[in-house]
């Protein structure tokens, strides 16, 4: 997967000085350049990945150490030629103190706009049917079973339709946008996806499954072609407006000794 060139620097002639203009947030991440951070992530060890991904989104380059001091050279976007510029340890460390939201996976679901030639689904599943979000957490939740690459290619198939191929930085990129999803509808509905304390075994997939869909026709096997049709944002939503009502008579029947 290439990337084109990148940069979030300027230069001051006057001053001798560079402008960094780095990310904050995963969002903040153009599509290239979450190219480069997700083939940075997916090569290199954790304790590197600031400094990678500095490079990949600056165009630094090292030319040489100095002392403790090292000679950097840039490609500014306003200037023509590159610089070079003599940088301490302690300003790349102060440089490099943005990226680090690199080391969580956010709640903000961003990802790469296609993987082999085939366009994403809406990074936060807008569109997307209740029968293949059902498809999604189930084939998630069985990767992290059991590793199996054949999950893993049916859930590829599902975020970006008619994907086949895909490499390492774009399944490190897909199960980040797994974990970005699931942190984002947590906070959609927070009544659905309230974690279940007090329970020694917790309900297998399926059992969720199926009781997602009978709460949802109430027992009418009739209404479930309608209802896995829908949009999943509009089954969970009301799967959580029910969670909500179900909590809330709960609390009736405790307040009144029932």
């Amino acid at each position: 997967m290439k990337t084109k060139k990148m940069t979030r620097v300027s230069f001051s002639a006057e001053s001798r000085s560079l402008d960094v203009s780095l990310p904050k947030s995963w969002p903040e991440l153009s599509p290239a350049e979450l190219q480069a951070v997700f083939q940075v992530i997916a090569k290199y060890p954790p304790e590197d990945v600031p400094l990678l991904v500095f490079r990949a989104l600056t165009g630094m380059r090292v030319l040489r150490s100095c002392g403790d001091d090292f000679i950097c050279r840039f490609s500014p976007a306003n200037t023509k030629k590159p610089v070079a510029l003599r940088i301490r340890p302690e300003e790349l460390a102060e440089l490099l103190r943005p990226l680090e939201f690199l080391f969580s996976p956010g709640a903000v679901p961003v990802r790469i706009p296609e993987v082999d030639g085939c366009k994403a689904v809406d990074a936060l599943l807008h569109g997307v049917s209740f029968s293949d979000y059902i498809r999604l957490e189930s084939l998630f939740q069985g990767f992290l079973s059991t590793r199996s690459p054949e999950a893993f290619a049916e859930l590829v198939g599902i975020l970006y339709p008619g994907a086949v191929r895909f490499d390492q930085a774009e399944t490190v990129c897909i199960m980040n946008w797994m974990v970005q999803l699931k942190a984002a509808f947590s906070e959609a509905f927070p009544n659905f996806f309230r974690p279940v304390s007090g329970e020694v075994d917790a309900p297998s997939m399926l059992d969720v499954i199926n009781n997602e869909i009978r709460a949802l026709t109430g027992g009418d096997v009739e209404k479930e072609p309608a209802i896995l049709a829908s949009d999943c944002w509009r089954a969970l939503t009301e799967l959580d407006f029910k969670a909500k009502e179900a909590e809330e008579h709960k609390r009736f029947m405790a307040r009144n000794g029932r």
